[in-house]
């Protein structure tokens, strides 16, 4: 008899809606997680670890579960969402600066590109 599950909370993030997903259909079929994970190529721990909300699914992961489980694209369809979140808490990557006016020349630079100012406020 294995252990009880882990309570999943599904409204935390992204990626804990994906693991509480991934769950409820790999027990809908009536899979462990090691017959999931052998299914699918990958490891048991992995699969465990996903559903409990503590590591990022992959795309590979999540098509490959959706082909398995049947569920007709919907882990494939949380995903986008997922990859969002593991980017955003990415402590390697900038953050991306907005936009900016420029006072000094009533310009802005395009969407997602900032430009540095010719003129130097501070110099007053």
């Amino acid at each position: 008899m294995g252990r009880r599950p882990r309570a999943l909370t599904p409204e935390a993030s992204a990626r804990d809606r994906f693991g509480a997903e991934l769950r409820r259909y790999r027990v809908g079929r009536g899979l462990t997680q090691r017959e999931l994970a052998a299914g699918i190529w990958l490891s048991q721990e992995l699969v465990a670890k996903v559903e409990k909300g503590l590591r990022w699914a992959s795309w590979y992961m999540a098509t490959e579960c959706d082909a398995v489980l049947g569920t007709g694209g919907v882990l494939a369809g949380l995903w986008p969402a997922v990859e969002r979140q593991r980017l955003a808490s990415d402590r390697r990557r900038r953050p991306v600066p907005a936009a900016v006016t420029c006072p000094g020349t009533g310009g802005s630079p395009p969407p997602g590109r900032v430009r540095a100012c010719p003129v130097d406020h501070e110099a007053g």
